[in-house]
């Protein structure tokens, strides 16, 4: 049945080995800008739950390779505490 996960994939999962696209749970976001950083470096980019976590996160490494990022948030105060914090790591 399709609601059975794949014992093989948990496995995967839970220690961090790699999958098809060449990364798994262990990944960085570090990791995946030094892949792709030439590739991004002049574009723009829209980044939604930015305010904490993965999204914060990925706007850091983002704003590292070089690209515009536009920070899509519900709470504008969240955002500027976001923003300022973001920047101050960021050339």
């Amino acid at each position: 049945s399709s609601c059975v996960p794949d014992p093989m994939k948990m496995f995967q999962y839970f220690f961090g080995l790699p999958g098809p696209s060449g990364y798994g749970s262990a990944t960085t976001a570090a990791q995946i800008g030094d892949t792709f950083g030439a590739m991004a470096k002049g574009k723009v980019a829209v980044v939604t739950g930015c305010t904490g976590g993965i999204g914060k996160e990925t706007v850091l490494q983002l704003c590292a390779q070089g690209v515009t990022v536009v920070m899509a948030c519900r709470d504008k105060a969240r955002m500027r505490d976001a923003a300022v914090s973001i920047r101050r790591p960021v050339p």
